[in-house]
């Protein structure tokens, strides 16, 4: 929910789809909001976030087993 932080972990190359719109920063880093239904992709990367946003922040995320890059 609002408030929430999951602790620093990493990710491979990954794409995600939105559920809710959200409000997330990493760190000490800009806000990066997002839409419900927004699709992305990423290399692979390590974060922290932290849902600053007032509402509960989902999504579903699809790792690429053993790449780097998303494309």
């Amino acid at each position: 929910g609002a408030g929430e932080s999951a602790p620093a972990h990493s990710h491979a190359a990954y794409c995600a789809v939105e559920i809710t719109d959200s409000s997330i920063r990493d760190g000490k880093g800009p806000v990066s909001d997002s839409k419900a239904g927004q699709v992305f992709c990423g290399d692979a990367t390590s974060h922290a976030p932290v849902n600053v946003g007032k509402a509960l922040a989902e999504s579903i995320v699809v790792e690429f087993k053993n790449r780097q890059r998303a494309r």
